[in-house]
């Protein structure tokens, strides 16, 4: 029932934008857009989640754990389905990811859960600083609006807060050990966690002992978050939205912030909301910042969502079909 609701939300939001922006007049955009651009923008996505695969990859390699890139992929794709449909950070994706890592890949939840958070800190920190940045261009070159800047700050100050609790999770888990021996529970359930943690930290250990492979994530995922930018950057010039690389990055990046936060399913309105006021703030009418949103939406989750779906489709249908007999991997 919650999440009818959430979803209820989500659609309203999204059908008042439309609204707002004239939907005669957004049609009309929409359809003028030329499909070229939005298969090239199809093809960047899918080098993002190559990219982003690589990095659960990478991690799993120096946790000394022999898998492959194949499963990685049937995981991320599993995982993109999940968070997709849930409005809860992402939350819900990261869980299947934990349980499909300890039933596909043969490793403790102590090992997965390790995985997950290195990668978000690794993830977060160039998110934080582009959304800082972006922050900082709209309030010296932007329209201060006061009811948006509360908005944006807020959810900046959100996902400081959830980047600060990781990073301080995985830097200092003995700290989280003695916190939870004071839980005022049984003693077999407190044993439990700490046994959980001891394993949590042991993991952490290999992956900081092993610190050279940062550098390479972090360099991934400043290429993640650009490759966003440059999706939005040659729609915008497609369309002709004249704002400028800054700008588009700008309106791109704290847009998706916002679509983050815990409102609807996937940033459902949220996102296309959010573009929609940035935009309309810079002089660019109404129908035609809808348009941009909504096509960007379609090409960097819409198609995502799908091409997970797909996939994980094909995957099973093929497993079924094994010669050997064997039980199906999906």
């Amino acid at each position: 029932m919650k999440n009818v609701i959430l979803y209820l939300i989500g659609l309203s939001a999204l059908i008042a934008t439309l609204w707002i922006a004239d939907l005669s007049n957004t049609i009309s955009d929409i359809r003028s857009v030329n499909i070229q651009i939005v298969i090239l923008l199809c093809l960047l996505q899918c080098i993002t989640i190559g990219l982003i695969s690589s990095q659960w990859h990478i991690i799993t390699r120096k946790l000394n754990r022999d898998i492959s890139y194949s499963q990685v992929l049937d995981v991320n794709m599993a995982g993109t389905v999940v968070e997709s449909i849930t409005p809860a950070l992402k939350a819900g994706g990261e869980l299947t990811k934990v349980l499909l890592m300890r039933s596909r890949w043969n490793i403790s939840g102590s090992d997965a859960t390790a995985i997950i958070c290195i990668q978000k800190i690794i993830s977060l920190f160039p998110f934080m600083t582009l959304c800082l940045a972006s922050l900082g261009w709209i309030i010296f070159y932007g329209d201060k609006q006061t009811e948006s800047m509360y908005i944006f700050t807020g959810a900046f100050i959100l996902f400081l807060g959830i980047f600060t609790s990781f990073s301080l999770i995985v830097m200092f888990p003995e700290a989280m050990i003695r916190f939870t021996e004071k839980f005022p529970v049984k003693n077999t359930i407190k044993v439990r966690i700490s046994n959980n943690l001891s394993d949590f930290r042991d993991s952490v250990r290999i992956l900081k002992n092993k610190n050279s492979y940062i550098p390479v994530l972090l360099t991934l995922s400043f290429i993640i978050w650009g490759l966003f930018g440059v999706k939005a950057y040659l729609l915008a010039d497609a369309i002709n939205i004249d704002l400028g690389v800054a700008a588009i990055f700008t309106v791109t990046i704290l847009s998706y912030m916002i679509a983050m936060v815990p409102v609807s399913p996937g940033g459902i309105g949220t996102f296309e909301g959010s573009i929609l006021v940035l935009l309309s703030s810079m002089g660019i009418a109404s129908s035609l910042a809808i348009t941009f949103a909504l096509v960007l939406r379609f090409t960097t989750y819409w198609f995502a969502f799908l091409l997970s779906t797909l996939y994980l489709a094909i995957k099973k249908v093929a497993d079924y079909r094994q010669p050997d007999g064997n039980e199906p991997n999906w």
